[in-house]
């Protein structure tokens, strides 16, 4: 019954080859999310995401195309389930949306950066942990693979919100190869990238409150 609300914000840069065509697309994301838990046993966790707002553009020169897949987001439920140490087990609800089978997953990656595994040891200034990269896909329609690692270590403690939290850098490194089939026709991607960040999580409750 508890719930919890996200803004999600991204900005992106991509190199396009293709056929020739070389460009670089820049995205801007932003969704905000209502995550309301349903089941907390000891084996799943299971919570319903909703997108409240879902909005979604890419640029290439001056030329900019709004993702009206994104916007058709809105309003919709994203059921996820977790393990107990926040791993992203499955998703299920939402397997036709364009939106999520035209990319190359960058949501399930965003969802799996809301729920990191996190360790069960007390943490140290200095305390380092891995959690290798393994997304299921939200459709069942496409087929991807990531392959990567994101590698966490503490770097202090702060108030944030007036929550007590500790700090934690990120650094993710990451492959991915897959196929993506619309409209008859069948795409082939490979790509690599990292991603540096920082988040705060509840000292209270390990909830991010800050990524």
């Amino acid at each position: 019954g508890q719930t919890v609300k996200y803004k999600l914000s991204s900005a992106g840069e991509m190199a396009v080859a293709m056929q020739g065509y070389d460009r670089v697309a820049n995205t801007q994301t932003e969704f905000r999310t209502n995550c309301q838990f349903s089941n907390t046993d000891t084996d799943e966790i299971n919570l319903a995401m909703r997108f409240d707002h879902a909005a979604s553009s890419v640029s290439v020169g001056d030329n900019v195309i709004v993702q009206e897949s994104a916007s058709a987001l809105r309003g919709k439920t994203l059921n996820v389930s977790l393990g107990p140490d926040g791993q992203v087990l499955s998703f299920s609800g939402m397997g036709g949306e364009d939106y999520f089978e035209a990319g190359i997953g960058q949501m399930a990656m965003m969802v799996h950066g809301l729920f990191p595994v996190l360790p069960t040891e007390p943490l140290t200034i200095g305390y380092t942990w891995t959690d290798d990269m393994d997304i299921p896909n939200i459709t069942s329609s496409t087929s991807r693979d990531f392959i990567g690692e994101t590698t966490y270590t503490v770097v202090g403690f702060k108030e944030k919100y007036g929550i007590p939290c500790v700090e934690v850098a990120t650094v993710t490194d990451f492959e991915f190869e897959g196929k993506v089939e619309q409209q008859g026709e069948a795409w082939l991607m490979t790509g690599s990238g990292v991603s540096n960040g920082t988040m705060l999580f509840s000292m209270d409750d390990g909830f991010i409150i800050y990524s």
